[in-house]
């Protein structure tokens, strides 16, 4: 009996750090703005935050190899990592070492952490915690003064899309505690204000997803999904058409009342320069022409840094110059798969589909605007989490 217990007890401990792993490496960003607050005189934080959560999961990993094994994404990693590997050789650089040592930490090793058991709803809860933590010493100390606001974007808003997730699907019950939530409402409206446009774009993305899937189903629920689909139909076409109608009247709406939005703002001044792409036009036909030149292997893992001096500011069009359509298979069709299982799944749980959300917000609109992709932990902890609970779907209903 002691020996069961102590083995359960075992179990629970193991559970416990690995939820409390993927909560870290998921909230890093935000963490290392938290730390950059409290303690601005320290330096290399992050990298040596990463190594710790590195080395710990490496060390939970040993107790039990065989998962790695036995789960479909190792192999598909492999598969990945000979790719890369292959592209290192032909064509190495600082540049691609510093992205593959990127990958190798937030792609393979992180990924190699969220097979391991771990509660979802802990790894929620866990990261409700540091969020609310992190939202309150912002707003005490000002911290979107400190930084830049694309840096300051990014570290805040998964904290801000944890404690909306938090709400929906896990809030707590008693009144008490549900105080706590107040620092997030009054870092959503920070938000709006301060955060750029792919930050706007993402929390609006956030909010679209819990709408769709509210914490308890019911009868009306797929209507209400369908008049959604509708409206987000048609406030599309409205901001393909009429977006430069559409900003002006909110730009001048809100100026009359000295209300400043950033991203507003911006996007204003680019629309009257005639530059709302800020460039970035030039780098996609470069990255589309780089593809046609190379269509079925690309031209290397980190080409396009080298071939151009910067990034393609789009990830489907950064894989397929650096991978061509191997690598776009690879990558970009789990993703569309994983999407639209959570999307449309009827098993998925509340806290699986919090999760997805919180990955894929926090990651995917960012890689389309402006991001890197190997060092993008949210997207690898996407395609981890999303390819292991199909999995573990498909095994249910196996076994039903």
């Amino acid at each position: 009996m002691s020996i069961t217990i102590t083995k359960l007890h075992m179990n629970t401990v193991r559970n416990t750090i690995t939820s409390c792993l993927v909560a870290m490496a998921f909230l890093f960003n935000s963490i290392c703005l938290l730390v950059g607050i409290l303690f601005p005189a320290i330096s290399g934080f992050g990298d040596v935050f990463v190594i710790i959560i590195l080395f710990i999961g490496f060390l939970l990993c040993l107790t039990s190899p065989m998962r790695l094994i036995r789960n479909v994404i190792f192999m598909n990693l492999l598969l990945l990592l000979a790719i890369i590997l292959s592209y290192i050789y032909y064509r190495f650089s600082p540049m691609i070492y510093t992205l593959m040592l990127n990958f190798f930490a937030w792609g393979i090793g992180i990924a190699v952490i969220m097979m391991q058991d771990y509660d979802l709803r802990k790894t929620i809860n866990i990261s409700y915690v540091f969020s609310t933590i992190t939202c309150i010493f912002e707003l005490i100390f000002n911290a979107h003064n400190l930084y830049e606001p694309m840096t300051w974007t990014y570290a805040i808003f998964p904290c801000l899309a944890t404690i909306i997730v938090h709400f929906i699907y896990c809030r707590y019950s008693g009144i008490l505690l549900k105080l706590f939530y107040i620092p997030g409402l009054l870092m959503l409206f920070k938000f709006f204000l301060y955060a750029n446009r792919g930050g706007v774009v993402s929390l609006l993305l956030l909010i679209y997803l819990v709408s769709i899937k509210g914490k308890n189903s019911n009868s009306n629920k797929l209507r209400n999904k369908k008049i959604l689909n509708i409206l987000l139909l048609i406030l599309l076409v409205c901001s393909v058409f009429f977006y430069e109608q559409i900003i002006a009247i909110l730009y001048n709406l809100l100026s009359q009342r000295d209300i400043e939005v950033s991203a507003l703002s911006k996007m204003y001044r680019m629309i009257g320069l005639g530059n709302v792409t800020n460039n970035r036009n030039e780098l996609y036909i470069y990255a589309w022409n780089g593809f046609l030149e190379s269509p079925l292997w690309g031209n290397g893992i980190g080409g396009f840094s080298v071939n151009h001096g910067g990034w393609t500011h789009n990830f489907v069009l950064q894989i397929l110059y650096e991978g061509g359509i191997a690598l776009f298979i690879i990558i970009i069709v789990p993703l569309v798969k994983i999407v639209v299982f959570f999307i449309n799944g009827k098993q998925v749980t509340n806290e699986e589909y919090s999760l997805f959300a919180l990955f894929f917000c926090t990651s995917v609109p960012r890689l389309l605007f402006s991001t890197e992709l190997w060092n993008t932990q949210g997207f690898w902890m996407l395609l981890a989490f999303g390819m292991i609970t199909i999995k573990k779907h498909k095994n249910i209903r196996k076994e039903n």
